[in-house]
């Protein structure tokens, strides 16, 4: 009975599909930690499926190997063994000679990774900038920010005065030709010597209407016909000059 069981075993060992390993052949015996390096898959296809060397592209073999590219997948000789140009990435110092992959192994031969000095993450997947570096860029920020409020600055020194004086013209401008009755033209009258310091091309029509208004202002009263006719010379006014405060 033992040995029927034992038998059986055997035979369904034997059914059992054995799994091929990989084999990645490279053009030299030693690689840089973190470098893309070139090499070759090699596989027996009637113990690996075509479709499964394809697949490790992009995967990461037992935290060790990158598999960056897969080339097609070659026959030679019309043999079972195909091969596979790759591009690989070897991100940490392998402690053996092989990785698990595809229900197997990749293996290599003798081959030395050379270690680098910098950490992980900057080998593959994590590029972080060193503390030092984002000292130095956030302090070329802080620098370029104060330096562009103290031109801000210096230009809203220069411009804001003449800002304000413009606004202040503007008022001037907008109260000398906006009266609307006689007492608001004595007003203007009043303070005629501001307005001819600041606009010298109205003289001779505010001369004009200061001959009209002389003959009213000073009666006791006026009546609406002599308001009106001081209105008129106004409005005469203010057409002569609307076109000559260039851009006030």
């Amino acid at each position: 009975m033992k040995i029927r069981t034992l038998l059986s075993f055997l035979i369904l060992l034997v059914a059992l599909p054995v799994r091929s390993d990989i084999f990645l052949e490279l053009s030299q015996d030693q690689v840089k930690q973190g470098s893309l390096i070139s090499g070759k898959l090699k596989f027996d296809l009637t113990s690996l499926s075509s479709e499964e060397v394809p697949k490790l592209r992009g995967q990461t073999l037992g935290d060790v190997l990158y598999v960056h590219q897969i080339g097609p997948l070659v026959g030679r000789g019309g043999s079972s063994v195909y091969e596979a140009d790759a591009k690989l990435i070897f991100l940490k110092v392998p402690s053996g000679t092989a990785v698990p992959a595809a229900g197997g192994n990749l293996r290599w031969g003798t081959l030395t990774v050379i270690p680098t000095e910098a950490p992980k993450e900057l080998l593959f997947g994590n590029f972080s900038v060193p503390a030092r570096r984002k000292l130095l860029l956030w302090g070329g920020i802080a620098a370029l920010l104060i330096l562009g409020g103290l031109l801000f600055l210096k230009v809203w020194r220069v411009f804001q005065p003449r800002r304000k004086e413009k606004i202040r013209r503007q008022g001037l401008k907008q109260t000398l030709l906006s009266a609307n009755d006689f007492d608001k033209v004595v007003e203007l009258w009043r303070s005629k010597h501001t307005y001819l310091s600041e606009f010298p091309h109205i003289t001779d029509p505010f001369l004009e209407l200061e001959s009209v208004l002389f003959k009213y202002q000073f009666k006791p009263s006026q009546s609406d016909a002599e308001r009106s006719e001081v209105l008129q010379a106004y409005r005469r006014f203010t057409e002569a000059v609307t076109g000559g405060f260039n851009g006030v």
